[in-house]
């Protein structure tokens, strides 16, 4: 009778332990975020960008791979407010609301905190509305007057070499 159970709990149990580990490594994080309720879609000529309240979803239109992108992943911040596609930059334009911004390139994230730590600002730093414009100019509508941010950066490198500081220029006006 023993070893029936030891045999009944070896073949129903065991090939389940297996299957439960997730193939992360010790210190790695995966994340479960709902992505059932978007808020804004738009697209590039070979993905189509779904942003949520927590993450942004990219999805490859010829081979419908899915990607997901949240603070884990190197997003800023979560509660995405509004995006838009600037197809000649080939730049992602992610906007919190809390007005801080992501640029989102094919080499990686920019992280911009002008409008968020601009202190001429006292309230609402919310991006309402993104006009991408033809060149690399996008207009932010906020509630304080429009915003111009040019997507060419400025590349400004010290007189020994060491380091290039890239610079990305925005114009705020405020009402």
């Amino acid at each position: 009778m023993y070893t029936r159970f030891i045999l009944f709990f070896a073949c129903c149990f065991l090939p389940l332990s297996g299957q439960s580990q997730i193939d992360l490594a010790v210190g790695e994080w995966k994340s479960y975020l709902p992505v059932n309720i978007g808020r804004y879609v738009t697209q590039s000529e070979n993905k189509v960008y779904y942003a949520t309240q927590l993450s942004l979803v990219s999805i490859e239109k010829e081979t419908r791979a899915i990607q997901r992108l949240s603070k884990i992943d190197g997003l800023t911040n979560v509660e995405i407010s509004v995006l838009a596609y600037n197809q000649e930059s080939d730049i992602l334009i992610l906007v919190y609301q809390d007005g801080s911004i992501d640029l989102i390139k094919p080499e990686g994230i920019s992280t911009l905190f002008d409008i968020k730590n601009f202190t001429g600002i006292t309230g609402d730093k919310e991006v309402y509305r993104i006009l991408v414009e033809d060149g690399n100019s996008v207009f932010l509508a906020t509630n304080f007057g429009i915003s111009k941010l040019n997507l060419d950066p400025i590349i400004e490198s010290t007189p020994n070499g060491w380091f290039e500081q890239i610079i990305w220029e925005i114009i705020i006006r405020v009402n």
